[in-house]
Parts: structure tokens; sequence; C-alpha cells
């Protein structure tokens, strides 16, 4: 991201938002206080990865409610969800694929 980048919402929920800067096409996830930033392939990967994570599978709480441990590729980061935030997140990250794939047909026509 560079201090030029206007960045146009692709998704919005009461905890986040998915945006993507209209000049680079990186696109950036806030969700509560954690900023994540992509290229279109690794936000596809990553919204594949996180739909396809069943809440059913964790067992326990680990802090505050949250039973669900997302590992997040830096060994000593694991993100902690409980299940209406995972469920917040996927349809956050699902609204965008939906608008980044409309982007994508569209600039073929």
């Amino acid at each position: 991201m560079t201090s030029k980048c206007t960045h146009q919402i692709l998704s919005e929920s009461c905890n986040g938002s998915v945006t993507r800067c209209a000049k680079c096409q990186e696109i950036q996830l806030v969700y509560n206080n954690v900023v994540t930033k992509f290229n279109y392939d690794e936000f596809l990967f990553f919204e594949s990865s996180i739909s396809s994570i069943d809440p059913k599978s964790f067992i326990g709480t680990f802090f505050k409610n949250k039973n669900i441990l997302i590992q997040s590729g830096i060994s000593n980061v694991v993100f902690a969800f409980d299940e209406s935030e995972l469920s917040e997140l996927k349809l956050l990250l699902h609204d965008a694929v939906i608008l980044l794939e409309t982007f994508q047909i569209l600039s073929k026509s």
C-alpha cells in the first residue's frame, strides 16, 4: 500500500471491512483490531481457508468464550474467535470475493 492508495469498500460489517486500492489493487481486511493486506490470489486463498472452517470441530473455550483458534502463518500469532465472529468474518470475506469476481468479469468484457 502506498500513501496514494484510494480504497474502495468491497464489504463491511459491524466489526470490519474489506477494501481494495483502485490504483495498486491491494486488498485490505480490517477486522476488530487486526489489519491484513493481500494481493488477489492471497485473498482468495485466505477466504477459501476461512470458509472451510467448521466451528463445531473446536472443543473448549480458550479466552472470553473464544473457542475457535486460527493459526496466522506466523508461528507465535494465533487469532481467537467465537462462533458469531467467525460467521461474520466468513460473510464479510464471501461478499468481498463476490464483488472482486464481478470486477474480474467486467474487466474482461
